[in-house]
């Protein structure tokens, strides 16, 4: 299957710019993606952390609500995925970000299979912006964005992808608005029985993770 998304990457690239950008939220479950991407392949970005953060201007109903992002990190590794697309549609992805800065990655500080490692691309990962005045409770965390990126992590790694990105994603303490059946999140996704009973039972299993209605 990689060889068969390489030879179609490289087809691509001889007609036109072809990037990648990292996913490591939401951009992992491909029912979010909003471009004609040409593929997205699991790999683990080098030296940056995935955390929830406060960005400026995030507002999803009435309230300011806690994101993802990734900081710089020397000695930690973040599991996500690679997504490759037509260079053309970096603007629509950094309006889908908007809340974010695009930074430029260096190949080597990306892990990935054999056959996309000699790929000649430019790699991005998004940043979200840092709140200059964030208050002093973390908002909560939208459960349909949560859902959103846990769907995705689920669909890619199976249920240690889950597990993983609970026990690896700094500031969990930040509580879950249980908004999943009235969701806020602009780009939420349906679950079905066994996705919310397996994404409800590794949550639950993390005593930092509190829900609020």
């Amino acid at each position: 299957m990689n060889k068969q998304i390489r030879q179609k990457l490289h087809e691509f690239a001889n007609n036109e710019p072809v990037v990648g950008y990292f996913g490591y939220g939401s951009l992992v479950n491909e029912n979010t993606l909003r471009t004609k991407y040409i593929a997205s392949i699991p790999a683990e970005l080098k030296h940056w952390q995935r955390m929830w953060d406060i960005p400026t201007g995030v507002d999803f109903g009435a309230e300011t609500v806690s994101l993802l992002t990734a900081r710089p990190s020397k000695s930690h590794m973040t599991k996500g995925v690679i997504v490759f697309d037509l260079a053309k549609n970096l603007p629509d992805v950094d309006k889908r970000e908007h809340n974010y800065d695009r930074r430029t990655i260096q190949h080597e500080d990306i892990d990935i299979a054999d056959e996309f490692r000699d790929l000649d691309c430019d790699f991005f990962v998004y940043e979200a912006h840092k709140h200059e005045n964030p208050p002093a409770d973390n908002p909560p965390i939208l459960q349909s964005y949560l859902d959103a990126v846990l769907q995705g992590f689920l669909n890619i790694y199976g249920e240690t992808g889950v597990e993983n990105f609970v026990a690896s994603t700094a500031n969990f303490h930040t509580p879950i608005l249980q908004d999943r059946d009235t969701p806020r999140y602009p780009r939420s996704v349906s679950l079905s029985h066994r996705e919310r009973e397996l994404i409800d039972y590794f949550l639950r299993q993390n005593q930092d993770i509190s829900f609020i209605s």
